[in-house]
């Protein structure tokens, strides 16, 4: 079924588009606008959503109000902390903006909480500095791959208990010189 009409009105009830859609001019929408698209487990919208720019932050998945600026192409263009707009994305990477990469202003930056919820499927480095857990423990670690990985308690203490005496053990007591004995009991 196709619906046309000319000039300013309303539609009444739900107009779905089967293909495409083309707006020659000005398209408000009132209420929740909705995209039908598919979303992949990474939170990538592809399908019929690709290729639209200028979206409302409101419809960026995973952002919620965190995103201050409308989005392009489903891409935040500002991302914004409690400590001020001090992010930026750019080229598929958040950064510090001019005036937050000092050590202080960088906390500030990426302070996150409660918890702070990686992508498991890569590596978190830290080039310089130190990782300071004051009074917090790291939890749950494997057992060590190479020499330079971390060893959790229970490993320490399997291979402890596994050490048997090295060398042998000779005792002696000496006088002036001259062997001597003493009894073991």
């Amino acid at each position: 079924m196709v619906v046309a009409f000319w000039g300013r009105g309303s539609v009444a009830g739900d107009l779905t588009v089967r293909s495409e859609l083309f707006v020659n001019s000005n398209l408000t929408a009132r209420g929740d606008a909705s995209i039908q698209s598919n979303l992949t487990v990474n939170g990538v919208i592809y399908g019929n959503g690709v290729g639209l720019t200028n979206i409302p932050s409101a419809v960026v998945v995973g952002l919620g109000s965190a995103a201050t600026s409308p989005a392009d192409a489903f891409a935040p263009s500002n991302l914004s902390s409690y400590a001020g707009s001090n992010l930026e994305y750019s080229d598929g990477k958040f950064n510090a903006l001019p005036g937050y990469s000092d050590a202080d202003a960088t906390n500030a930056v990426m302070t996150a909480w409660p918890n702070l919820d990686m992508d498991q499927s890569d590596d978190l480095h830290i080039s310089d500095g130190a990782l300071n857990m004051s009074s917090n423990r790291i939890s749950n670690l494997a057992n060590p791959l190479s020499d330079a990985d971390a060893i959790h308690k229970e490993f320490l203490k399997s291979v402890v208990s596994c050490l048997e005496p090295q060398g042998d053990l000779t005792m002696g007591i000496y006088t002036n010189g001259k062997t001597g004995a003493f009894p073991l009991d």
